[in-house]
């Protein structure tokens, strides 16, 4: 039977699942392997079914550590992408078409960000006053046409309570000067 020599943190067996090494020679492992084929199995040269689980569970995982680091500086430039892009949707307050462009193509180098982008856009439009809403509706109707798939498939979630939020301000806002 040829000798399988640990690697790392992993210890190579055979197509029966055995292991050729100092301490464990000939251990049966917990797992099934494809028919002539040998695979790498976390864990030190031979740890088995409970001690091999408990070594999984008290390893430091490098990797859940890693991903860890990357949700962390996601989260933050998902805050910094938020804050840019409601710092430029505050300068839309008439209908200016280079505005609505730029804003656009911010949101198209942002895909990534498309959610933080629309939910922006959503709380935003409900901030604003009426005579405001319309020039954001523009930016949605833009962004909607010219980005695409990611953006039509949030925008397609929200888009009636946008509308109706406007269609809600603009109708109390015509009742108050009517009075």
């Amino acid at each position: 039977m040829p000798s399988w020599p640990p690697a790392g943190n992993f210890l190579l067996c055979n197509s029966e699942g055995h292991i050729n090494s100092e301490t464990g020679s000939g251990r049966r492992k917990p797992f099934a392997l494809p028919a002539g084929g040998q695979a790498a199995v976390p864990g030190p040269v031979g740890c088995t079914g409970r001690s091999w689980f408990l070594y999984l569970c008290r390893r430091p995982s490098t990797d859940r550590a890693a991903t860890m680091d990357e949700a962390a500086a996601r989260d933050k430039r998902s805050q910094e992408i938020e804050k840019e892009y409601l710092s430029s949707l505050a300068d839309l307050n008439v209908n200016s078409k280079p505005l609505i462009n730029m804003l656009t193509i911010l949101a198209e180098e942002n895909v990534e960000y498309a959610q933080v982008i629309v939910k922006s856009v959503e709380n935003h439009l409900a901030q604003v006053g009426p005579e405001v809403k319309l020039p954001i509706l523009y930016l949605v109707d833009s962004i909607v046409k010219n980005v695409g798939k990611q953006y039509q498939s949030l925008f397609s979630q929200v888009i009636v309570n946008m509308f109706c939020g406007v269609f809600e301000t603009v109708r109390n806002t015509e009742g108050d000067e009517t009075t």
